[in-house]
C-alpha cells in the first residue's frame, strides 16, 4: 500500500533538479526506485512513496536494496549509471554511509561483472571511499557499467538509517 504522505517541497525540488541534471541523449533510461528496487533482506522496512522514492524507515539498521535496471543487448561498453539519493545522516560510520555498486550478469549466467563501489559524499558523482560522516542530497555515478553483449544490469545500494532514500535511477547511454 502506498503511503499518502508527501515529500517536502525542498526534497521534491531536489529530485526534479537531480532528474534534469543528467545529460540527456537518445536512449537514456530512467527508473523509479519504487518500481525497480526491492529489499535484499525481506525483513527491511522500506517505504515506497507516491513520487517513486524508496526510503529506509528503520531507526537502527541500514537497508540493502537491489534495483533492476534492465537488459543490455548492445555492444557498447561505456554506459553510466546514476543513482540519486538523500542521506539524512542520523548516524556516522559504516551504518551511516550511502553506497552503491552495480553489477551485470550474463544471460547464460556464465559471467558476473562488478563495478566499483561509490559512496555518497560532497563530491559530485560520489567518492571511492567512505566520507566518514556526510549528509545531504546528491548522486553517485558508476561509470562504464556495460560490458557489451547480453547482460542484465542491477545496482545494489545501502540506504542509511532513518528516512534516507533513493530518489531516481538513470542509465546514461554514451
Amino acid at each position: 500500500m502506498m503511503p499518502t504522505s508527501k515529500l517536502s517541497l525542498a526534497t521534491a525540488a531536489a529530485a526534479m533538479v537531480a532528474l534534469t541534471s543528467v545529460p540527456a541523449s537518445a536512449g537514456d533510461e530512467s527508473f523509479a526506485p519504487a518500481a525497480a528496487c526491492s529489499p535484499e533482506d525481506g525483513s527491511m522496512v522500506l517505504q515506497y512513496d507516491p513520487y517513486g522514492a524508496v526510503k529506509n524507515m528503520h531507526t537502527t539498521v541500514h537497508a540493502w536494496v537491489t534495483c533492476a535496471v534492465g537488459q543490455d543487448n548492445s555492444l557498447d561498453t561505456n554506459d553510466d549509471l546514476w543513482v540519486y539519493y538523500e542521506d539524512k545522516g542520523l548516524v556516522s560510520g559504516a551504518a551511516g554511509d550511502f553506497l552503491c555498486t552495480a553489477y551485470e550478469v550474463a544471460d547464460d549466467w556464465s559471467t558476473v561483472v562488478w563495478a566499483d563501489t561509490k559512496y555518497g559524499c560532497s563530491t559530485a558523482g560520489g567518492c571511492a571511499s567512505s566520507p566518514g560522516s556526510w549528509t545531504g542530497a546528491g548522486y553517485v555515478r558508476i561509470n562504464d557499467i556495460s560490458h557489451g553483449g547480453t547482460y542484465f544490469t542491477s545496482v545494489s545500494c545501502s540506504i542509511p538509517i532513518g528516512k534516507s532514500y533513493i530518489t531516481a535511477l538513470t542509465i546514461d547511454e554514451q
